[in-house]
């Protein structure tokens, strides 16, 4: 029953006070339809596209090599390293130089504080970077100009292929390096092992055939056994050799793979839909603006009403005599 009667009471005053109530709705309606003009509030124009991130595994030296079967598409790491990139610095200030979004967004970078905080913020405004159930990614540009609109959003993909392409190139360019060094490691070695049997054989007069028999046939013990030491090191370091031209060869055929897997050709993203230049507005949205400026209005009138009331019970209750 209280709560019938509470609502009866503000019903009451909001009768007692339609009056100022549709005066400053009435005001508000106007007020929001001149607003939102479109000379006044300019429209911004929205241009989508969508990305799904390749499969970086496709280019891998076993993949191309083994010839194994692949998936074209990438996993969820996949489309979590492009999120990262979307939302990175690095692309929020390539957009800036590219586009000079300090004229373009009025920002003056002489009288602002923090002009870079201040441009990247007004940039993430106007961009929405999504993921979606499906596995891609939907970014979209919001501007006054349509056809900027779909630049931008065009040129966020590519910058985003070109950073993540660039990623993938840089680990196997390390990992080209590793081999390289691992090859330059046993090309030394390699020629220490056969400075050293050089060596021995020059010194020992070792030619590798039947003269060698024949002249230990003419040998001292000891001569013998020098020779028979000299020979036992010489096949110890041809075996150690042997060993590490096949650990070469195998460091070269796995860097020559890693070279041919090098292509900046090869996209890291396929896009499924490309920006373009809309064709309608997308904000701001007129009936929305004046319903939320006259729902405004009316909310604050009544408050403004019941507060009123309030306030005139109370000092009526204290100014009445006891």
């Amino acid at each position: 029953m209280e709560k019938q009667l509470n609502l009866i009471s503000v019903i009451r005053i909001i009768f007692k006070w339609k009056k100022s109530i549709l005066i400053v709705c009435a005001i508000a309606l106007v007020g929001s339809i001149v607003i939102s003009d479109p000379h006044i509030m300019k429209p911004y124009y929205a241009s989508k596209s969508v990305i799904l991130p390749s499969n970086p595994s496709i280019t891998n030296s076993e993949n191309m090599f083994e010839q194994k079967s692949q998936n074209f598409f990438g996993t969820s790491d996949d489309v979590d390293r492009l999120m990262a990139i979307a939302q990175s610095a690095q692309l929020k200030m390539f957009m800036v130089q590219r586009y000079n979004l300090f004229k373009h967004y009025d920002i003056d970078s002489a009288t602002s504080d923090y002009p870079n905080y201040a441009v990247q913020l007004e940039l993430e405004d106007n961009v929405n970077i999504e993921r979606t159930d499906k596995g891609s990614i939907e970014i979209t540009v919001y501007d006054q100009d349509k056809d900027t609109a779909a630049h931008m959003v065009n040129a966020m993909v590519w910058k985003i292929d070109d950073i993540s392409k660039n990623l993938l190139m840089d680990n196997k360019q390390k990992m080209v390096s590793i081999y390289n060094n691992k090859i330059s490691a046993k090309e030394a070695t390699i020629k220490i092992l056969t400075d050293s049997i050089i060596k021995l054989r020059n010194r020992y007069n070792l030619a590798g055939n039947i003269s060698d028999l024949n002249r230990m046939n003419n040998m001292s013990v000891e001569e013998k056994t020098n020779f028979d030491m000299a020979n036992e090191e010489i096949k110890i370091l041809d075996d150690k050799k042997k060993a590490a031209l096949k650990e070469l060869n195998n460091s070269i055929g796995l860097s020559e793979q890693f070279k041919a897997t090098i292509n900046r050709d090869v996209p890291s993203i396929f896009i499924l839909e490309k920006g373009f230049p809309a064709e309608k507005k997308s904000k701001p949205v007129r009936w929305l603006v004046v319903f939320s400026c006259v729902f405004i209005a009316f909310v604050v009138m009544v408050l403004t009403a019941l507060v009123s009331d309030y306030y005139k019970n109370i000092k009526g209750e204290l100014n009445a005599p006891e």
